[in-house]
């Protein structure tokens, strides 16, 4: 027996399908998402793990407020690189909890939570970059000064036969 098949509020919704992530996180009243980026979510353009991911937090109790998908952002980050933005491949989160991040990062802190919470994540949902002010062990986590004021989460684009392949996976048959 399948130990995540009677829980999709757990881990187990990081094995949904893109589409009914989609549908989840359109759907979900613990995700405050800005209109543009509602309208990236339903057409498509946002990564199933940033949906998965978002959902898996919420299962975890955090309530969110998010200010960045692809829409609205620059192609470009301030340091010069192509943001993971641009391909809806990263979302910032500028609220936790009705808290907000300006202000409120550091140990003990919401931000410091759902930080750790994410970092946790294995295998293909565990994220390229997580940008705060804060700058935790291994590589995945570190400070930029102009993340004062979000919590940025970034996975690297996929793209080919493995994209195809993960896809394929999740589907019911």
């Amino acid at each position: 027996k399948n130990p995540l098949a009677q829980d999709l509020s757990g881990a187990g919704v990081l094995l949904l399908s893109k589409e009914e992530l989609q549908k989840r996180v359109l759907a979900d009243e613990d995700l405050e998402i800005y209109e543009c980026g509602r309208d990236d979510i339903a057409t498509g353009r946002i990564d199933r793990r940033i949906l998965a991911m978002l959902e898996y937090l919420v299962a975890k109790g955090f309530r969110l407020t998010i200010t960045s998908l692809e829409c609205g952002h620059s192609i470009m980050t301030a340091s010069g690189y192509v943001s993971e933005h641009s391909t809806g491949d990263a979302v910032d989160i500028a609220t936790i909890d009705g808290v907000p991040v300006t202000g409120h990062q550091g140990p003990g802190t919401l931000a410091d939570e759902l930080i750790r919470t994410v970092l946790a994540l294995q295998g293909t949902m565990h994220p390229h970059q997580v940008i705060s002010l804060e700058d935790l062990p291994g590589e995945t986590s570190f400070a930029l000064a102009d993340h004062y004021d979000h919590v940025h989460v970034g996975y690297q684009p996929l793209s080919g036969p493995f994209d195809q392949q993960f896809n394929a996976l999740l589907k019911p048959d």
